[in-house]
């Protein structure tokens, strides 16, 4: 065994300097330990360069990098582009602001997203809700599709059009409900019609059928005329 000692309280009581090429701490081709034990702080500090450490055989360049210039700190990644790197190719990064940005997926085991301001989700395209579904009219930019049922439990407010591709269109509402679905035009009119087709238009009561035009006239015809 190899025992250096000074005395206690001396600055920089133990130095090992190389005037010329570097020093290496090594067991060889052993299997043996190196510890290092501080009392209080253990500082390693690289001038003029890199802090790398790495364990076994890492498939990257480097297990952990310190970036001496910007003071990035890599993970799997030697040449961070945030000040928190992952994985090869600057696959996950944290900035100092918080921000997060990944090239892969986020899964949340969890229960909730919140936020503390307005939510935003911005896609290239549209954003799908759903695992697989593709859309068929709702796939450009800042485009919703739903793949599954949606359900709305307050006002739904539409702004642009209606665009209904299935057959049914259904409105439950309260048993003995006055004026239970009502269509209101601000500005305009209402039509009801199916375009150029010959299919039927059907308005069936289950008790009575009321029209009623106010402050004109109730035309009502057939064929051309």
């Amino acid at each position: 065994a190899l025992s250096l000692q000074t005395s206690s309280g001396t600055a920089n009581a133990i130095q090992l300097v190389a005037t010329a090429g570097g020093i290496d701490i090594s067991t060889g081709s052993g299997t043996a330990d190196i510890d290092i034990l501080g009392g209080d702080a253990v500082n390693i500090k690289a001038i003029g360069s890199d802090l790398s450490l790495s364990s076994g055989s890492p498939s990257y360049a480097s297990g952990l990098v310190v970036d001496s210039a910007t003071g990035y700190v890599g993970v799997a990644d030697a040449s961070p582009a945030s000040l928190f790197t992952v994985g090869p190719g600057d696959a996950l990064q944290i900035d100092a602001s918080g921000n997060l940005t990944t090239s892969g997926d986020i899964a949340v085991n969890g229960d909730d997203i919140t936020s503390d301001g307005a939510l935003t989700l911005n896609a290239a395209t549209y954003v799908r809700v759903g695992d697989s579904g593709t859309p068929g009219t709702a796939s450009g930019d800042d485009d919703l599709y739903v793949e599954g049922d949606l359900e709305v439990d307050a006002i739904l407010d539409l702004d642009g059009s209606f665009d209904m591709d299935g057959t049914t269109f259904s409105v439950n509402a309260s048993t003995g409900q006055a004026n239970a679905i009502e269509l209101i035009a601000a500005a305009g009119g209402i039509d009801i019609s199916t375009g150029s087709g010959t299919a039927d238009i059907d308005i069936l009561g289950g008790d009575v059928i009321n029209l009623k035009a106010v402050g004109g006239n109730l035309n009502l015809s057939s064929g051309t005329s």
